[in-house]
């Protein structure tokens, strides 16, 4: 299934059914006329996922949208007949003004199906008494909504439908010679939900507001995750990634994977940290959240890729945090593994690996010139694209960190043949840059004071004494105090031993960088 959009809504389960044949799978469409109508019940167990791109019971797909998809179901009112009531109930797919519906029912819990190629597919899910209880006792436990739980369920759950289908399969197949190839697959698809099921009641036993008190460090983290933030359509998206990094995390620690669990780990602690609040603006916070999911946090825009880039390469950065960047790739592929539908929605595999391919580059490229803070990081970032892309024989030798507010300057040992040329070939790729102009006063004294020097050349003393130096410094001083990104090209035509030293470029050395 092409996953474009996918996110968790709760329904109720104690509403009563339509008629007494509908029995569950009344309850579950009820739940779904709940979700479209705005209700919310702060204790329902449950997960509706909607799809777009791919129709999971052959419709043929959809190429509409979730807001589509709740008009269209919010206006329709099916009027099933006795006898198509009890074909959903028996399992069997009905029809009705071009949208199916489809109930399913196996050990795990049941499954309502509706599909068209209008509202592509929207699948909810609850799962069996058992279950359900395990969650409710976790959740008064922590004295929370049962519903916040829900990215355990929507785990559960896409292993249930493949046990599901395993069993549908078998049953179409009849008596062929297919059957004992089936048993193995309905066999191997149990394990995994009910090693899905386990897995989820071993990461609840760690699970405790407090490390003293019987849990450990990551059950800490999932327990912050599940009582922090509120119920928004925000909160349960950050509650569902989060949940399924600590996930990836639990399973680097069980197999000994210290380089995934500290991923993981790290990872959801982040998240968790904004759902409480913590640094929401700014920080490696706002760079977990805007890598994993793609938007803005603020606007809610999508990003473009060089700005997810840019949140990546802060991760990348932050070694001490997020690790190597085989752990960052390992944690990605174990989280993904998770099979969090809120991943599976950005395509993260994919691109997580180019993101931090990429990342990876422009953060070993900005420590080599002296970049450190994430501000001076971000700021490189932005131009690294442009800087690579230098003249031939012109290259950026070293950084001096500025805010990350788009200020870019270029300094060089020499302007026509150095400086003008990157700074042009930056500006034709987007950016803003800034180079030193003297004033026409000051060029105009300049050149009469050359006018009056016998070889037309000043000395470095008279120099200093112009106009022309005095701009320069105060150019180089406003640099400074506007927190301007400095990028300095060096001297790659050797001027300094052809022609002796500048003093302007000493005197900006010296200013921006400390040089002697």
């Amino acid at each position: 299934m092409n996953w474009v959009v996918a996110f968790l809504l709760i329904f109720t389960l104690n509403l009563s059914p339509v008629n007494a044949s509908e029995g569950v799978w009344g309850e579950l469409w009820h739940g779904i006329k709940e979700i479209f109508n705005g209700e919310n019940h702060k204790d329902d167990i449950g997960v509706t996922i909607f799809s777009f791109g791919g129709g999971s019971s052959g419709s043929g797909g959809s190429s509409g949208s979730e807001s589509k998809a709740r008009e269209i179901i919010g206006d329709w009112h099916p009027d099933f007949s006795d006898d198509e009531s009890d074909q959903i109930a028996n399992g069997e797919k009905v029809t009705k003004d071009g949208i199916s519906v489809k109930f399913e029912s196996n050990d795990f819990g049941d499954t309502l199906t509706i599909d068209s190629p209008e509202i592509g597919t929207i699948s909810s899910f609850v799962p069996n008494k058992k279950i359900k209880s395990v969650i409710k006792k976790k959740a008064q436990e922590l004295g929370v909504p049962a519903r916040r739980f829900s990215p355990y369920i929507g785990m559960i759950h896409q292993k249930a439908m493949a046990y599901e289908k395993a069993v549908h399969d078998k049953v179409m197949a009849g008596f062929s010679a297919k059957v004992k190839d089936l048993d193995k697959t309905i066999e191997v698809s149990r394990v995994e939900v009910v090693s899905e099921i386990a897995f989820m009641n071993e990461r609840f036993s760690q699970m405790s507001n407090s490390y003293n008190s019987g849990g450990d460090e990551l059950g800490e983290v999932e327990a912050r995750l599940i009582a922090a933030g509120d119920d928004s359509e925000f909160s349960d998206d950050i509650r569902e990634i989060g949940v399924a990094a600590a996930g990836g995390a639990r399973l680097g620690q069980n197999e000994g994977d210290s380089e995934t669990y500290e991923f993981g780990k790290n990872l959801a602690e982040n998240l968790a940290n904004l759902l409480v609040g913590l640094d929401p603006v700014t920080g490696v916070v706002r760079d977990s959240y805007e890598f994993v999911t793609g938007k803005n946090m603020i606007t809610n825009e999508e990003l473009s890729s060089t700005e997810r880039t840019i949140s990546g390469a802060s991760l990348v950065a932050s070694a001490f945090t997020f690790g190597t960047f085989s752990s960052i790739k390992n944690g990605v592929r174990a989280v993904t593994k998770m099979g969090s539908r809120a991943f599976r929605a950005i395509n993260i595999t994919k691109s997580t690996t180019k993101i931090y391919s990429e990342a990876r580059v422009i953060v070993a490229e900005a420590r080599q010139l002296g970049v450190k803070s994430r501000a001076g990081l971000h700021a490189y970032a932005k131009v690294h694209g442009a800087v690579s892309e230098l003249p031939e024989g012109l290259k950026v030798s070293r950084v001096r960190e500025g805010l990350d507010n788009g200020k870019v300057a270029v300094i060089g040992r020499g302007m026509d043949d150095v400086v003008d040329p990157v700074s042009n070939a930056l500006k034709k790729s987007g950016h803003e840059i800034e180079v030193f102009r003297p004033s026409e006063k000051a060029k105009a004294q300049f050149n009469e004071m050359r006018k009056k020097n016998p070889s037309g050349i000043l000395s470095e003393s008279e120099y200093k004494k112009s106009e022309m130096f005095k701009e320069n410094g105060a150019w180089v001083d406003k640099l400074q105090s506007d927190g301007t990104t400095v990028l300095d090209l060096g001297d790659p035509k050797g001027k300094d031993l052809t022609h002796g030293k500048s003093p302007a470029y000493e005197m900006e050395k010296q200013r921006l960088f400390g040089d002697l």
